[in-house]
């Protein structure tokens, strides 16, 4: 990448997960000297910033709705059984594109996903659930995130049933644009 490209993506403050500037020999020794512990403190620098956000209202119901007081659940895309710390009350159709209507069909909105991969691959389009089985839904690039959705490709969603169909759909629909 082009320093002029560099300066566009820092200029209009353009993110990704994929893509990581290169970084220069005097920003390394920079960042180097800014984190050396053996110097005193710079109190005048801020540790922590204040950040207004907003909190999912919900996610305490829906956390209770599907594990109740379980300490075991079971990740709905990978079936593996695990400690419910490690999952997560995931929306079938992303959380920022649901109605009103559609966040309070809890019992079809929602279904528990692993941190362990499912999760991430899902929201990221990598995988999805059609007539109730997880497929493949990206090119994948490297031998283990093959290997991996292979191992969980063709399992049974009991998540997916009529009323929870359009969500998935919508997924699917989604990420094919």
């Amino acid at each position: 990448m082009t320093r002029k490209n560099n300066i566009l993506l820092d200029t209009f403050n353009f993110q990704s997960e994929v893509y990581q500037p290169s970084v220069s020999k005097e920003e390394y020794k920079e960042s180097i000297l800014e984190l050396d512990t053996s110097k005193p403190l710079d109190t005048s620098k801020p540790l922590d910033t204040k950040s207004v956000t907003y909190r999912r209202t919900e996610q305490a119901f829906l956390r209770k709705y599907l594990f109740a007081n379980k300490k075991l659940g079971t990740c709905g895309v990978c079936l593996k059984e695990m400690p419910v710390e490690f999952l997560v009350a995931a929306h079938i159709k992303k959380r920022s594109e649901c109605t009103d209507d559609e966040k309070a069909d809890f019992k079809n909105i929602v279904m528990p996903m692993c941190k362990f991969g499912c999760d991430d691959l899902y929201e990221k389009g990598y995988i999805t659930v059609q007539n109730g089985l997880v497929v493949s839904h990206r090119s994948i690039s490297s031998i283990h995130l093959e290997n991996y959705i292979n191992s969980i490709r063709g399992n049974r969603c009991v998540y997916w049933n009529s009323n929870s169909e359009k969500f998935f759909n919508w997924h699917n629909d989604h990420h094919l644009k």
